[in-house]
């Protein structure tokens, strides 16, 4: 990642082995698992609509939402995070979007990553491979189970602060972290 004046992720080898986490977003909700941990999250009613302000939107929640539940682990790690979506994967790349509601999520993501030390790196992947992510953000447990039969029985829970956010994105993602950037 590239903030215009110097590089934001650390050289190769300068933090331990990358963790691998999948992502997904639907209408009806939103998931994501690494290793044997997972989580899935139903939208509100008003974003279940076609009126969500953005698919682009709904798919980078997962990923902060994954970075509060599991970034306090990450200190010192790389973290690759499986999207398929090509709007997360160039918000990522780029750093900004013309989108205020975009902007802010993607500043306290960056933030949190900051706090926590860790380093993200966003990858593009078919939605066919991204089955088991793409089963939790459908809340289908039976498919995920088939797709992923080690994880663990119980889902990790997202913090409350999430669904805050989620009842009136408006309000400003500084919800999430506590942090008013």
């Amino acid at each position: 990642m590239w903030n215009g004046i110097f590089p934001l992720l650390p050289p190769p080898g300068e933090y331990d082995h990358c963790i691998v986490m999948n992502t997904d977003s639907s209408r009806r909700g939103m998931g994501a698992w690494h290793g044997d941990e997972w989580w899935m999250m139903e939208w509100p009613r008003e974003l279940q609509c076609d009126a969500a302000p953005s698919m682009t939107w709904l798919e980078l929640i997962p990923v902060m939402v994954a970075c509060l539940v599991w970034g306090e682990r990450w200190g010192g790690r790389r973290v690759l995070i499986r999207s398929d979506n090509m709007g997360v994967v160039g918000v990522w790349g780029r750093g900004w979007s013309g989108s205020p509601l975009i902007m802010a999520l993607l500043r306290q993501l960056l933030f949190w990553t900051a706090l926590h030390g860790f380093a993200v790196s966003v990858e593009y992947v078919a939605t066919k491979e991204n089955g088991a992510a793409d089963a939790l953000s459908r809340h289908d447990l039976a498919r995920f189970r088939r797709l992923r039969p080690q994880a663990a029985q119980c889902p990790v829970r997202p913090p409350s602060c999430v669904a805050e956010y989620l009842q009136d994105p408006s309000r400003g993602a500084h919800v999430l972290t506590g942090y008013r950037l």
